[in-house]
């Protein structure tokens, strides 16, 4: 068609839905053209040139009437829409025109991968009864698929809205030492991870003292933090307390690194609130799960929404659960360059 000699001709090899696509073209100067033409899906958007000078638009047609320095430009693109498929490609023709005739013409094509996060066979019932071991009692297996990292945020609502678990540490660690200070025959579980004994003891004395100046961060039963106070300042239950309180912060501090090690389960997936888990505070038939999440770029996709009924055997009809929820990821990665499922 011409004897053009392109030197340089890049598009970006892949992008996430909306984000942006760098497209240049460089040629040797001595190549002889009136305009360019720059054709676009309706899809698409274009972001932003670079050494264009005077230019026009019509729809999805762009025509280019001069460059600020002769023999190349650049361009940026995106897609308007986030897609349904977890690839798309889009054609992004340039054509030089010369005396109303194209004399060259070059296609880049948009390679275009979203995350895609599925449910496989997710529960739709629970059996609550004296016996049941809530640790093992909801398992949900989540497939990714696609391209792209993701922030994965869990929601439950059982008959109201969604609310998501969000508890910070301080709070958690002093409702522990109020719910579980007058359990004599208390075990903490063994999770195979040891904190620094000194620093145990001398987290437990800065509580000790927090806890005679009155200082305690949450709104509890007035009755239970006086007696928790006089038992805490008590010279004769000294040792109690420092084994009691050393104790109880490991094993919060421990369930914090799992915790926070749980909010990454997979090099491609970040949960910012930990492992999920089911609050239940009331008699109720059903719950629902909600998973929201985003891409890199703050894509958020359709949540996947999981309803599950409950079948309630316990003598007690009205005793408060909380049911950890574990989730099974199956990725299925992709390679961009090649469209494939590696």
């Amino acid at each position: 068609m011409s004897d053009i000699q392109v030197l340089s001709e890049y598009i970006a090899p892949w992008a996430l839905p909306r984000e942006d696509i760098p497209i240049h073209l460089v040629w040797e100067p001595s190549f002889d053209y009136d305009a360019i033409r720059i054709d676009i899906p309706e899809d698409v958007i274009i972001k932003e040139f670079f050494n264009v000078g005077d230019f026009s638009n019509e729809a999805q047609t762009y025509l280019i009437k001069s460059l600020k320095t002769k023999n190349f430009f650049g361009f940026v693109i995106a897609s308007k829409d986030i897609f349904t498929e977890y690839h798309v490609t889009r054609d992004i023709l340039i054509s030089f025109i010369k005396n109303e005739d194209i004399i060259y013409s070059k296609l880049f094509k948009a390679n275009i991968f979203r995350p895609y996060v599925t449910v496989s066979k997710p529960p739709s019932e629970i059996t609550i009864s004296d016996k049941t071991r809530l640790d093992n009692l909801l398992h949900i297996k989540l497939k990714l698929s696609g391209f792209g990292k993701i922030t994965l945020h869990n929601e439950v609502s059982t008959g109201g809205e969604f609310k998501t678990r969000t508890e910070p540490l301080f709070r958690e660690m002093m409702r522990s030492f109020f719910t579980t200070f007058k359990n004599k025959d208390l075990v903490f579980e063994d999770k195979g991870i040891k904190i620094n004994p000194e620093y145990l003891e001398r987290k437990a004395l800065e509580y000790v003292e927090n806890i005679k100046k009155g200082i305690i961060p949450i709104d509890f039963n007035e009755e239970i933090i006086n007696e928790f106070r006089e038992w805490v300042t008590d010279d004769d239950n000294r040792l109690e307390v420092m084994n009691f309180l050393s104790k109880s912060i490991e094993n919060m501090l421990v369930n914090s690194i799992i915790y926070h090690l749980e909010k990454y389960p997979e090099d491609n997936i970040n949960m910012p609130e930990g492992k999920p888990f089911i609050k239940l505070e009331k008699v109720t038939e059903q719950i629902r799960l909600r998973f929201r999440y985003k891409d890199a770029v703050e894509n958020e996709y359709e949540p996947i929404l999981i309803n599950i009924n409950i079948v309630n055997k316990n003598k007690n009809k009205f005793r408060k659960y909380d049911i950890p929820i574990n989730i099974e990821w199956e990725i299925e990665r992709l390679n961009p360059l090649e469209g494939v499922v590696e």
